[in-house]
């Protein structure tokens, strides 16, 4: 459970709705024993890694799976997703520019340094 919790929990990435601790809190304050090891925010603040650190980690493994399911369908290696987005910016942009050197629609400057248009061919120029 540990495991598969912290680096969730580590990167701020678990959320949790206030209504939930609220009512955890109340039923682990209830003045019954039991209910307070079943409470999964004592079962939180008591997690190791320790085998058999907690005697309930039923609300924890409830929890666990919960957050082994989303991870499993939300596979995501959020570097990778960043940089092919860019690569996908980065061509359209392209792709744009070059649409507008076809039709046209660019300002293309190509001067020597006297302020004259220059004669000699560009890259831009044979595109058209």
């Amino acid at each position: 459970m540990a495991d598969l919790l912290e680096p969730v929990m580590a990167r701020h990435r678990l959320v949790v709705d206030p209504r939930l601790i609220r009512e955890d809190a109340r039923l682990a304050t209830s003045g019954d024993e039991n209910q307070r090891f079943h409470s999964w925010g004592f079962q939180m603040a008591r997690l190791t890694r320790e085998r058999d650190c907690l005697r309930h980690d039923d609300a924890l493994d409830a929890l666990a799976q919960a957050v082994g399911w989303w991870i499993h369908h939300m596979a995501v290696d959020v570097d990778k997703a960043a940089s092919q987005r860019l690569d996908e910016e980065r061509e359209k942009a392209v792709q744009d520019f070059l649409a507008k050197v076809r039709t046209g629609k660019a300002l293309i400057l190509n001067s020597n340094r006297g302020g004259r248009p220059s004669r000699r061919p560009n890259l831009l120029n044979l595109l058209r």
